[in-house]
């Protein structure tokens, strides 16, 4: 039975990550949607189909750690963690289900294999902040 909010159903099913983590997640996919003019991929699908937007893996993953770092500074490692995100295969296992609840549209391509082992998360987030002077 599918509750009000289809990520509550998510969360139930399994629990690796928080609400927060696919908020977060969804919230970034949506703004690199809007940077990004090129092809057709995942998109969230509130979006008009003619601003659809490819998003590969490696740039969903980099766009994650780049707001990550931006809204997190020196504790984005933490708070991804603490979120349960901790390898750029958590982002993907995330879009992927977001998909079933409609919210992020996928093509039959994408595969959750397909954002494995891309780059060592943590490291990326520890090494990319750097204190401002």
């Amino acid at each position: 039975m599918m509750t009000e909010n289809p990520i509550f159903d998510i969360l139930k099913r399994d629990r690796r990550y928080k609400l927060e983590s696919y908020r977060f997640v969804n919230t970034v996919l949506n703004q690199a949607a809007r940077r990004i003019e090129r092809g057709t991929a995942a998109i969230l699908q509130e979006t008009p189909p003619e601003a659809e937007s490819l998003i590969g893996p490696a740039d969903l993953c980099r766009a994650v750690r780049d707001s990550a770092l931006e809204n997190f500074g020196f504790l984005a490692r933490t708070v991804l963690s603490e979120m349960g995100i901790k390898k750029t295969q958590d982002i993907g296992q995330i879009i992927f289900n977001l998909s079933e609840t409609g919210q992020v549209r996928l093509y039959d391509d994408d595969r959750p294999e397909n954002f494995a082992d891309l780059f060592d998360l943590g490291e990326e987030l520890d090494r990319g902040f750097r204190f401002r002077r």
